[in-house]
């Protein structure tokens, strides 16, 4: 089954359960698919609709899910992951180009203003700020998944208040653009191409 099935299932399936055990369900989904970043998505998918067919016929007998699966959420994430395989570069590489991509998208964009205030007279490319930034915002995204995975209740959190789940959204990220800046600034001389 391809992931995207095996997901599609749990989140039916999902609807099964009582409230109680669908948020404690939810946070071991939660941990194990931030947690995994690297790892193949259809073994560690297929893990957790084993764990939620379980689950259900526990429920089905009276258990609850902290009964049946234990309390902690987070050794069994761990135990999950670690039984997971490491991806193949390919995903890997994957994911860097995606951050290289919404590296390019935002410099883009950047660009493209600071052309229509100042207009320029030529067209300069810093390949040393292009690198910086690609491996800038790989990082960024990666650092951003772990904390998340490590901090469940920041994504509770976000999610039932708006307010705090935008403030905590445009703090890091006024911080990730004056990060961008300071790489324009400090490569703007090094490896330059001229159009």
């Amino acid at each position: 089954m391809k992931p995207s099935q095996l997901i599609q299932e749990n989140n039916q399936l999902r609807d099964q359960l009582t409230p109680e055990n669908k948020t404690f369900y939810e946070d071991l989904l939660i941990l194990v698919r931030t947690k995994s970043l690297f790892r193949r998505e259809e073994i560690y998918e297929e893990t957790l609709l084993s764990i939620l067919q379980d689950l259900l016929d526990a429920q089905k007998v009276g258990k609850s899910a902290e009964s049946y699966l234990g309390r902690d959420i987070e050794t069994l994430a761990n135990e999950i992951v670690a039984e997971t395989p490491i991806e193949k570069g390919s995903r890997i590489m994957k994911f860097i180009l995606i951050g290289w991509g919404i590296y390019l998208l935002s410099a883009s964009s950047v660009s493209i203003l600071s052309d229509l205030i100042f207009p320029p007279h030529h067209v300069e490319l810093s390949i040393a700020a292009l690198l910086l930034s690609s491996i800038y915002t790989a990082f960024l995204i990666g650092w951003l998944l772990k904390t998340l995975s490590a901090n469940r209740w920041i994504l509770k959190f976000i999610h039932k208040s708006f307010f705090w789940g935008w403030l905590r959204f445009i703090i890091p990220f006024s911080l990730v653009i004056a990060g961008y800046v300071l790489i324009f600034w400090l490569t703007q001389q090094i490896w330059v191409i001229h159009f």
